[in-house]
């Protein structure tokens, strides 16, 4: 039997641990600028970072579930619009 090295599973448990990750940038980030210490007028970059990381690794997690659906259904992975 050929099992594809990237099993549709794997990619979609790897693409939920990616969101797990994202979420934690997110919410660090947001406890950063709820914190008194960073009561300034503009973000700090410590929080920039953690949002582009974030969106990152979103946009990651996508991709891979996009995978895994392709190889399920046996046809190439479509690319982003």
């Amino acid at each position: 039997m050929n099992r594809p090295l990237l099993a549709p599973t794997q990619l979609h448990g790897t693409a939920a641990r990616v969101r797990v990750v994202a979420q934690g940038c997110i919410e660090l980030g947001q406890y950063l600028l709820a914190s008194g210490r960073l009561r300034q007028r503009r973000v700090p970059p410590v929080v920039q970072e953690l949002d582009q990381v974030s969106q990152d690794l979103l946009a990651l997690a996508s991709n891979l579930t996009r995978l895994a659906a392709a190889i399920e259904g046996g046809r190439p992975p479509q690319s982003n619009p």
